[in-house]
């Protein structure tokens, strides 16, 4: 069994829903954010999770955003993480 370092986030390969309700299953070990010249904000996040064939990215949109970030708050205040 490895150690993940949080700040150490990479992608074994990245994935992009395509199809509304498509499922996806694996735990969320956190996002990073990477340069985006095409977003309003100049950024993009890259959310990792670990799943069954590695680490797999899947690049954010406004809502996935938003929810995944309510989990990392919920988290860091009750000091757990989801690993």
């Amino acid at each position: 069994m490895a150690i993940i370092r949080p700040n150490v986030l990479e992608a074994d390969t990245t994935h992009k829903f395509t199809v509304k309700g498509e499922k996806f299953s694996g735990y969320y070990l956190g996002y990073k954010t990477v340069p985006n010249k095409m977003a309003k904000s100049g950024t993009s996040r890259l959310h990792i999770f670990q799943t069954e064939t590695g680490k797999t990215g899947i690049w954010g949109t406004k809502t996935l955003d938003d929810n995944l970030q309510c989990i990392a708050d919920t988290a860091a205040r009750a000091n757990v993480a989801y690993l």
